[in-house]
């Protein structure tokens, strides 16, 4: 039997459909090492070895291209982070620090206001990806100093250094789990936020997915109604940090995957 070039495209694409890839960044500055295992997110293929990209002293823009999947394999994936201050690594944080995410959560890239009522913003994006193709994307954002105390020397104006997130209008800010060191877990809407998102097309660029980091600013005029990890002024913070990213392809369920079937199954009779 002779397959047509569509007919291949429709299988090739068909087989993809079985593997669920996970791409990992972590951001770092220079005295920090880079994360290996599993996160939040689901990793069957890297397991306890996990690959992590490292962004290393991350300042105003920075960006990686063919990004390594969890098992170290190159991907088509590129990433941009554009509009962060700078990166700070310290063993002593408020954040999650327990359970084996020392490496993961010491260290991350901020963005800076002015004061704990202004938002700043960095903007970043995944390209490369599948055009249509859905991905659920895990961001890690806790800072330095969560408490509303002076616990840990936090300065004024710093306490309170969870993160605020924006994918496609949708927002979502990172809390704390009120304990210095952390609880030895990640937990959704408190370590991370997950967003499950459909790749835009972006012409040459592929599958593109774009999101803002901000700092987290309540009431009027701010991004949220309530601090999840209020500062000691009650504020806000004038920081939002972003410590680590998962990108997970979403594998279709079954019934999804017997439609793309039966549509290849289709075309093959009908190419004959």
């Amino acid at each position: 039997m002779k397959f047509s070039l569509p007919s291949v495209l429709a299988l090739a694409a068909l087989s993809n459909l079985a593997s669920g890839t996970v791409v990992n960044i972590d951001f770092n500055s220079s005295t920090s090492a880079t994360y290996v295992g599993q996160a939040a997110a689901p990793d069957i293929a890297g397991g306890a070895t996990a690959t992590w990209n490292p962004l290393l002293n991350v300042a105003g823009t920075a960006s990686s291209t063919n990004l390594n999947d969890s098992t170290g394999a190159a991907t088509a994936v590129d990433f941009t982070l554009t509009g962060i201050t700078g990166s700070i690594s310290n063993a002593t944080s408020e954040s999650e620090l327990a359970g084996g995410y020392l490496s993961l959560m010491r260290d991350f890239v901020y963005v800076d206001s002015a004061n704990s009522t202004t938002i700043a913003t960095a903007t970043g994006s995944f390209s490369g990806l599948v055009v249509g193709a859905t991905y659920d994307i895990y961001f890690y954002g806790q800072g330095q100093f969560m408490s509303t105390s002076t616990t840990n020397g936090s300065p004024a104006g710093f306490r309170g250094q969870n993160s605020y997130f924006e994918v496609n209008g949708t927002g979502k800010q990172t809390g704390w789990d009120g304990t210095v060191g952390g609880n030895g877990t990640l937990a959704e809407n408190i370590e991370f936020v997950k967003f499950t998102v459909i790749a835009a097309d972006g012409g040459a660029l592929g599958g593109v997915i774009n999101f803002d980091l901000e700092n987290v600013v309540p009431g009027s005029g701010g991004n949220v109604t309530t601090d999840n990890a209020p500062s000691n002024t009650g504020l806000g913070a004038r920081r939002g940090a972003i410590n680590a990213i998962q990108l997970v392809y979403v594998v279709p369920e079954p019934s999804s995957a017997l439609l793309g079937l039966l549509g290849a199954v289709g075309l093959l009779r009908r190419r004959r």
